[in-house]
């Protein structure tokens, strides 16, 4: 994992953004891929779907009772993915999500 911190952080946050990787060093506010973390290739697979969903939201029109169940199905599993990151990079890191 590379960042701006003198010692590389080990506290990161999960977190939706219009970029190619949603995990993000908190000290500094790096963007990290997902690459370079020990965690299963059915994960990131699931990373990468969840933030291609963010990403389509751009182009969805919607009313805003629509616009609120998505953010909160997204986040919804936001908060899993969350979880699961942390389980497979176990307690060296900790792992926060910021809802969208």
């Amino acid at each position: 994992m590379r960042c701006f911190c003198e010692n590389e952080g080990l506290d990161l946050k999960l977190e939706a953004d219009f970029c190619p990787d949603p995990l993000w060093c908190c000290k500094c506010g790096c963007n990290l891929e997902i690459d370079e973390f020990s965690i299963s290739s059915h994960l990131k697979s699931e990373i990468r779907q969840w933030l291609y969903n963010y990403e389509q939201l751009s182009n969805y029109e919607a009313r805003s009772e629509e616009l609120f169940k998505f953010y909160k199905e997204h986040n919804s599993q936001g908060l899993q993915l969350a979880e699961k990151i942390q389980s497979e990079l176990g307690e060296q890191y900790t792992i926060c999500y910021y809802p969208s």
